[in-house]
């Protein structure tokens, strides 16, 4: 099955779709099928060769498949909502460059207690992808480091531009960085930094380093005597 591209609403700037483009609802982005690539849970791609270069606003939103597969992608108890906004537009020497936002409801396991622990994400982004000619050459230096091409409007060095633009994927990508690394259930969030939990169960006392220690069972007797009035 052929991939569909993803659709695209033109600036009031910019001319008509050429001849042959998807004709979906303006900026709607088409849930990717059974031809997405491999290790790309949410594809929207678009032909790079098949659109004008001027400014469009594109928005996608993942399907409740797209969803189940990006929560086991990312190791995650489930995936509510993911969607992306985003303005593509020419930039460089051929290139292109997709600045937006990422939108999603996730749900993690808390560290503390492996309860359910949710959290909204809003995460702005800004890709860039340019053709070989454009790219800086890599010079390798005396030590065997590698130059590595920064771009200040850009959030990471601009990727090769291939046959299509993937911002399903880019978006999955933005997703997948913007989790909490340590997830904390409500209750527990609330706690703040500084907070001490213990599993241990309602009447028992937790274990601690100094009731661990070898001589810790000795010093409890010896202070035991000691205030007993024995001699």
């Amino acid at each position: 099955m052929s991939r569909r591209p993803d659709s695209f609403s033109p600036s009031p700037s910019s001319a008509a779709s050429p001849a042959g483009s998807s004709a979906a609802s303006p900026g709607a982005s088409s849930p990717q099928g059974e031809g997405a690539p491999a290790g790309r849970e949410f594809s929207r791609p678009i032909r790079a060769s098949d659109i004008e270069r001027a400014p469009r606003q594109l928005r996608g939103e993942a399907t409740e498949a797209e969803r189940a597969a990006l929560a086991r992608r990312f190791g995650i108890l489930s995936l509510e909502s993911l969607s992306y906004e985003a303005e593509l537009r020419p930039w460089r020497d051929g290139g292109w460059r997709a600045k937006g936002v990422v939108r999603a409801r996730a749900t993690q396991a808390c560290v503390v207690t492996l309860e359910p622990a949710p959290e909204t994400i809003e995460e702005p982004f800004a890709r860039g992808w340019l053709p070989a000619r454009s790219l800086p050459e890599a010079k390798a230096k005396p030590d065997s480091e590698m130059e590595v091409y920064l771009d200040p409007e850009l959030d990471d060095p601009p990727e090769l531009l291939g046959e299509e633009i993937d911002l399903g994927e880019a978006a999955a990508e933005v997703f997948g960085l913007a989790l909490e690394p340590y997830p904390r259930a409500p209750g527990l969030a609330e706690a703040g930094e500084g907070a001490a939990f213990s599993a241990a169960p309602p009447g028992v006392e937790p274990l601690t380093d100094a009731s661990v220690h070898p001589f810790a069972r000795l010093k409890a007797l010896k202070e035991g005597g000691e205030g007993s009035g024995e001699p």
